[in-house]
């Protein structure tokens, strides 16, 4: 990533995806689940797993592996970039949700999600709030990432969360208006 010209081409390939990598549902998921402080790391961790999953199949292999590969950036000093840095570079063209282009059927449209419906943040306070997301998945990216590729990859709640039941597991908040 040393090279600027690779890092604006990923960015511009990114950002022109006719529609974001995480359907408007799951990424609202995706704040709860990063966003939730009260839950310990594992649960987070398993809530991300289970939303990542959730994706087409598509999307899911985009998204996990330029995750795999971010994760790995800093841990070369020539690169010059922590988490923090890739977080503020990447995070909204990699996970901020976007409208879908006029006139293309999404393939989000095929998912059948029920959650958070309030309408999305925009501009500067979805930036920031993808760049935290996205420092959250780099950061937790070795355990989030164990297994999640596995065919028969399934989350045992009872044994993530101890004491709490897998129906507290998701909890949103809308943010608190400014």
């Amino acid at each position: 990533m040393t090279d600027p010209s690779r890092t604006r081409r990923l960015k511009r390939y990114l950002r022109e995806l006719p529609e974001p990598v995480l359907d408007s549902r799951l990424w609202r998921l995706l704040l709860a689940c990063v966003d939730s402080k009260k839950l310990p790391i594992k649960a987070r961790v398993a809530a991300v797993q289970i939303i990542l999953r959730l994706q087409p199949a598509a999307n899911f292999s985009l998204l996990t592996y330029v995750l795999a590969f971010l994760s790995q950036v800093p841990l070369f000093p020539e690169n010059s970039l922590s988490i923090s840095d890739i977080s503020a570079l990447f995070g909204a063209d990699l996970l901020s949700s976007r409208p879908s282009a006029r006139g293309k059927k999404s393939t989000s449209d095929q998912l059948s999600i029920t959650g958070p419906t309030e309408p999305l943040e925009s501009g500067v306070e979805a930036a920031s709030r993808a760049k935290d997301a996205l420092r959250f998945l780099l950061e937790h990216w070795t355990a989030i990432a164990d297994g999640l590729l596995e065919p028969d990859f399934d989350v045992d709640a009872a044994k993530v969360i101890d004491g709490l039941t897998p129906s507290c597991c998701l909890l949103y908040t809308s943010p608190s208006p400014r």
